[in-house]
């Protein structure tokens, strides 16, 4: 509940803001409580878990995302479901996030663990939907061109020795 609690108290500086947070974890039951406590319900969404192939119908109810944390060796999976859609992604800047979000041009990349940065970044996206949309875009792009099944088979291929090459 860190994101949670950096971000909270800063809601009412946001009013058009709504936080959609799916999934669910052990935080979940005491983010619940708290959003409830603090009278939030309207602000703050928490559908908890939801089936696999419902995933595209959440995320096209996004204006942006993002990851408040991952690991150093964390596939960047979530992010290409998201991307794929035209929904840029505010995450942390471990190196196979950092491979996959150009900071600025197809995401929005901050130092991992500053949660606080995350907030901050999440909450100033909130008033600039052309630069949200600009950057959804290119995210969409830069997966159709260089991220689908395709671009990983002809990579694997280049590693092959030509036929006739000694």
């Amino acid at each position: 509940p860190a994101f949670v609690d950096a971000i909270l108290d800063r809601l009412a500086d946001v009013p058009a803001l709504t936080l959609l947070l799916v999934g669910d974890g052990a935080d979940l039951p005491a983010v619940r409580r708290e959003v409830e406590a603090r009278g939030l319900g309207d602000r703050v969404r928490l559908p908890g878990r939801v089936p696999h192939r419902s995933i595209p119908e959440w995320i096209s109810c996004m204006d942006y995302a993002f990851l408040p944390d991952s690991n150093e060796y964390g596939s960047p999976m979530k992010l290409f479901e998201l991307m794929a859609m035209g929904v840029a992604v505010v995450a942390p800047d471990y190196d196979p996030v950092a491979e996959v979000i150009d900071d600025g041009v197809s995401g929005w990349l901050f130092p991992r663990r500053d949660l606080h940065a995350c907030a901050d970044r999440v909450l100033a996206l909130a008033g600039n939907p052309g630069e949200r949309e600009r950057v959804g875009a290119a995210a969409r792009t830069y997966i159709e061109r260089e991220r689908r099944w395709r671009n990983n088979a002809e990579q694997l291929l280049s590693l092959l020795p030509r036929a006739g090459a000694q």
